[in-house]
């Protein structure tokens, strides 16, 4: 990338063919005030169907053609992103993620013709502000996250990096989708950056998203330097995946070589540097945690977080700066809750007392604006909830009642894909009820019955969002055959309860995560006591069959997605102690079940 306006780079020639055109991996440019006026209805003539138009540079350079090639490509019918070229060995990630936010924001929204925000790296001569050059990405990353999100816009950051300059990264950054450049001259469509360096794959083995495959294409439509040559980029899957992938409110599935799709079912959690880590009550009643040592890595080992007298059955979610805030209901019939001091892992703060009127099954959700907001069922039988005043910042000083209807123990919770919280409970009819917040951050619109099972539904269900965007809900009946039911759009009308199949004996307290491409999978403890898996043959479509993982544990699960994309499920096994098991690779076979010590470590509500 000739991005830095202090860089020279060294030129060849090079051509974009016809072929290319039609070609199966999508192609497309990136280009800054060096390339000169682009021809976007051009170049998108001619085969480029993406690019990246630079924005800024460290705190002091604004791109002057950002804006006219952010709003020609969109008009051109080319999905177009905004990139920052870092300057790591100058300034903070927060002064720079400022800086670009502040200029670039005008073009990054929900337009479905945005691709996701780029951090183009490329200096190495040290860094300020952070502890690493993983770090300040990681840093800037989360701040442009968050700043996003304050403006009601999802995205995940793309890191450009070359294949050997990748070796200065950890896996921490494997949370961001992959910019890899290497020129080394095979084929757009066949090839890959990952012939060098095979060290330096961060991301994992042979893993990429993008891939800069040239510094020096002839690309019709982009007048390029002083030679007429131009940097090249492919992404690697199909038109569909980079919608799906790249581009801010697409609606595509899959794609790309990293982690696209995350989730995490129970008080497991990521860290902001891709860390999961795990919360629960231990023998003591005191609240206990286990965290990896780094991304996709091992873990650390059980620490007591004090707090007696605690109620199995925390929740962990995230501030809008990236801490983790675990809360946790006590016998005293008081919620309370504690938080990192800085986001990525470290100090906790220490308990704080939020009250509650006895409040259990306790569920944290993030508000579109930031805010966390916590939902309990109360000893009247009636979900209460509690929400911070402001991202980040302090608490309600009272529980409010969502009246209306008595929730049995079992709730579950989830967002929209506008941003709107919805909450789901079995009443005391027997039948599903769910209440939704009228728009992101605001009232609730009352409870509303979703019926049943014909012969009813366990209090224990399960939510997930398919790639789509659409939430789907699951429950067993008293055989433990599985029913589902789901949205026909993203936030819409709901299909109605129908059947799953294939498999019975199921118990309560099953989970349901999803791949990193985007397709469902579920986990239930059958009447053997061994874990059986369903998947999703493609992403929002029709399911495989159940398949045996073996083992032999209390029926409810923990699943998490680890920073690699990678699932990993965890159960309490034999002797009261927590085992897991994870995929070998990202949406792949599964390895063998092994412990994590932990003995007598309960994660739910109600678990004996």
């Amino acid at each position: 990338m000739k991005k830095s306006v202090h860089l020279a780079t060294a030129l060849a020639i090079g051509l974009l063919s016809a072929a290319s055109v039609l070609a199966q991996r999508p192609l497309g440019v990136d280009v800054y005030e060096g390339d000169g006026t682009v021809n976007w209805s051009t170049a998108h003539a001619n085969g480029i169907s993406f690019g990246w138009a630079k924005a800024t540079e460290g705190n002091y350079y604004e791109d002057p053609n950002y804006a006219s090639n952010m709003s020609n490509a969109k008009g051109a019918g080319v999905y177009i992103g905004a990139y920052h070229f870092a300057r790591p060995d100058l300034n903070s990630p927060g002064t720079e993620a400022a800086y670009f936010w502040n200029f670039a924001k005008g073009y990054i929204g929900n337009d479905g013709k945005t691709m996701m925000p780029a951090l183009d790296f490329e200096t190495f001569n040290g860094v300020v502000g952070a502890s690493s050059y993983s770090d300040w990405a990681n840093q800037w990353c989360d701040d442009v996250v968050n700043y996003a999100n304050a403006a009601g816009i999802k995205v995940r950051i793309v890191i450009y990096t070359s294949a050997c300059s990748a070796c200065d990264f950890n896996g921490s950054v494997a949370q961001w989708l992959s910019w890899v450049a290497n020129y080394n001259g095979e084929n757009a469509q066949t090839g890959n950056p990952w012939n060098i360096c095979t060290s330096c794959e961060v991301w994992g083995s042979g893993v990429w998203d993008v891939w800069q495959c040239s510094s020096s294409a002839s690309v019709p439509g982009v007048p390029g330097n002083q030679y007429g040559q131009c940097d090249l980029d492919v992404f690697n899957g199909s038109q569909s995946d980079l919608v799906g992938t790249m581009v801010i409110g697409g609606s595509g599935g899959g794609g790309g070589g990293s982690a696209q799709y995350r989730t995490c079912v129970g008080p497991i959690v990521a860290n902001a540097d891709g860390r999961l880590e795990m919360f629960g009550v231990g023998s003591n009643s005191d609240m206990w945690h286990n965290y990896q040592t780094a991304p996709n890595s091992g873990w650390n080992g059980w620490i007591d977080m004090a707090n007696g007298n605690s109620i199995a059955g925390p929740t962990v979610t995230h501030d809008l700066d990236g801490r983790l805030e675990v809360l946790v209901a006590c016998g005293s019939g008081n919620v309370y809750h504690n938080y990192q001091v800085k986001g990525g892992g470290g100090a906790w703060n220490g308990w704080v007392n939020e009250g509650g009127p006895s409040v259990t099954n306790l569920v944290a959700l993030t508000n579109l604006d930031g805010r966390v907001e916590v939902f309990g069922i109360g000893n009247n039988g009636d979900v209460w909830h509690k929400w911070q005043t402001a991202a980040n910042g302090a608490w309600t000083t009272s529980w409010s009642d969502i009246t209306g209807q008595h929730i049995k123990a079992g709730m579950v919770g989830a967002i929209n894909a506008d941003g709107r919280l919805e909450i789901f409970g079995v009443g005391q009819n027997g039948d599903v009820w769910h209440n939704w917040q009228t728009s992101p951050g605001q009232v609730f619109n009352g409870w509303a019955d979703r019926g049943s099972s014909s012969s009813g539904l366990n209090p224990r269900l399960a939510i997930a969002q398919n790639a789509s965007g659409t939430l789907e809900l699951f429950g067993v009946d008293s055989g433990g055959n599985v029913w589902h039911d789901f949205q026909t759009s993203p936030g819409g009308a709901w299909n109605g309860f129908f059947a799953f199949g294939g498999q019975s004996g199921i118990k309560p307290g099953f989970v349901v995560g999803i791949n990193h491409d985007g397709r469902l999978e579920m986990f239930g403890v059958g009447s053997n006591g061994n874990v059986y898996h369903v998947w999703q043959d493609e992403p929002g479509t029709r399911w495989h069959t159940w398949s045996n993982l073996g083992g032999n544990s209390d029926p409810q699960l923990m699943l998490a997605n680890n920073a690699n994309g990678e699932l990993q499920l965890f159960a309490i096994g034999g002797g009261n102690s927590v085992y897991t098991i994870y995929q070998n690779s990202p949406g792949g076979s599964w390895g063998n079940w092994f412990g994590m010590g932990g003995t007598g470590t309960k994660f739910f509500y109600g678990q004996p």
